[in-house]
Order: structure tokens, then C-alpha cells, then sequence
């Protein structure tokens, strides 16, 4: 079983927020190397990057980066920006994208930038962009929140905006990525999500980047006067799982 180690939560909350930011930049940086051609503001932006701007969101266009990219599906997660706050609400008001969503309230520019104050900024949310590797156009996002130390798990959200990403694998390809980035640099030991029941589609996808069903709610939310089903899905850190099954087979 895994041990966790107790810390001061305002300085646990500012380590982490310090390292995302810093392995995000420091990938950044690194492809500017590769290509040959390092520009000012990347020199710009590893300079801000050590001198405190690790509040999970960045001033500036995140650049490309190495470790979360799925060559197939012809995508890479960057973290989300300041630069990204119209895209963010435009898409999440879209009605393709609203009515798969349990929370369908209109967002506006002020909710998203108070989100990432209260939220981003804070430790309790992980917002990353999902971008075409060959463009580098912005398709979608997706996220963790209610990061819970204490339990080691986190929820997790999709959206694609943009409509020629969707039908083309590109969600369940962004989901494994950030699966991988859970529970390899967050260290989390559970990520869990709802889902509308009815968007099937949805459920198949998050079956196949690696969440199982656990749970069948009922009537479990009301949206526009009719309740609703949802399906409760999750998905545990390989390895924790895998010692589990070992313990499981010993007893």
C-alpha cells in the first residue's frame, strides 16, 4: 500500500503549483531547442516562469510540448492561458458541447476568469487545451478538479470545441493523455467523472482511454425541469491497482 507523506497544505498547494508550471515551461522550452530556433519570448517566458508565475495558467501562448502528445491521433495537451479565455467560453456555450454537460448555466468571460482565480490558480483544477500537432489550433480542453489531497483524487472534463475534432478519436486520445499526466506528475490515486447517460458516445470514449462504469444514478440531476440520469465512471493509478490485485490474491 502507498504511503503519504503529510504536509503543510499551503506548501504543498505552492510546490505543485511551482513544478506544473515549471515541467510545462521547462517542455516549452526544450522544443524551441530542438527546432534551432529559440525566440525572445521564449527566453521571455522561461525568465517569468522562475520568477513566479506558477499559477497554472500562463500570461502567454503556451508552445508545444513533448510528453503529452498522441502522434496518431495528431494532438498535444499544452496548459491553458489567459490567451484562451474567449475559445474556452465560446466553446462551452456552444449547444453541441452545453447539453452533454450537467452544469449548462451560459458562462461569460468573468465566471471563467473567476474560476481561474478561485479554482486554477488556487491548486484545485489542472486546465490544459487540447491542440492539432500539425497547426497547433486550439480544439478543446480538458481538465481535473476538486483536487483532493487528502483521498489523492481529482474529477475530470472534456470538451471538444471545435466540430471537425470531434467523431475522430481525438477525445478519448486527450483523455489517456491526461490520465498519464494524473497519475504520473499529479501522483493521483483515483480520477473520476460523471456522465449523462444518454451520451453514449461519451461513455464509449471514456471506456476505451481507460475508465470503467461503477455506478447507475437515477433521476440523479434535473436540467430544464427533467431529471436525468448519469453514470458514475473512474480510474485508478495502474499501479496502485495492480498491488491491490496482488494484496487481494495473498489474503
Amino acid at each position: 500500500m502507498r504511503m503519504h507523506r503529510k504536509v503543510n497544505m499551503a506548501d504543498g498547494v505552492e510546490k505543485r503549483r511551482s513544478e506544473r508550471v515549471s515541467k510545462w515551461g521547462s517542455e516549452t522550452e526544450e522544443s524551441g531547442d530542438r527546432n534551432g530556433h529559440r525566440s525572445g519570448d521564449q527566453k521571455r517566458k522561461k525568465a517569468e516562469i522562475g520568477t513566479g508565475i506558477a499559477t497554472g495558467i500562463r500570461k502567454e501562448t503556451g508552445d508545444m510540448t513533448g510528453s503529452y502528445r498522441d502522434a496518431d491521433a495528431g494532438i498535444y495537451l499544452r496548459l491553458m492561458t489567459s490567451a484562451d479565455t474567449d475559445s474556452i467560453v465560446a466553446w462551452r456555450n456552444s449547444d453541441a458541447v452545453r447539453k452533454n454537460f450537467i452544469y449548462q448555466e451560459l458562462f461569460t468571460r468573468e465566471g471563467h476568469e473567476n474560476w481561474v482565480r478561485t479554482q486554477v490558480e488556487t491548486g484545485h483544477v489542472v486546465q490544459t487545451i487540447i491542440c492539432d500537432a500539425g497547426t497547433d489550433k486550439s480544439l478543446g480542453s480538458v481538465y481535473i478538479r476538486d483536487i483532493d489531497r487528502t483521498h489523492n483524487k481529482a474529477e475530470y472534463g472534456i470538451f471538444i470545441g471545435e466540430p471537425e475534432a470531434r467523431g475522430r478519436g481525438v477525445g478519448t486520445a486527450a483523455a489517456k493523455l491526461m490520465l498519464r499526466y494524473c497519475f504520473e506528475e499529479e501522483k493521483l490515486h483515483r480520477v473520476y467523472l460523471r456522465a449523462l447517460a444518454e451520451n453514449m458516445q461519451a461513455i464509449r470514449s471514456y471506456e476505451k482511454a481507460g475508465f470503467q462504469r461503477e455506478g447507475f444514478l437515477r433521476d440523479d440531476v434535473c436540467i430544464d425541469g427533467v431529471f436525468r440520469d448519469v453514470v458514475w465512471m473512474a480510474a485508478i493509478a495502474p499501479d496502485d491497482a495492480e498491488q491491490k490485485g496482488h494484496e487481494a490474491e495473498r489474503t
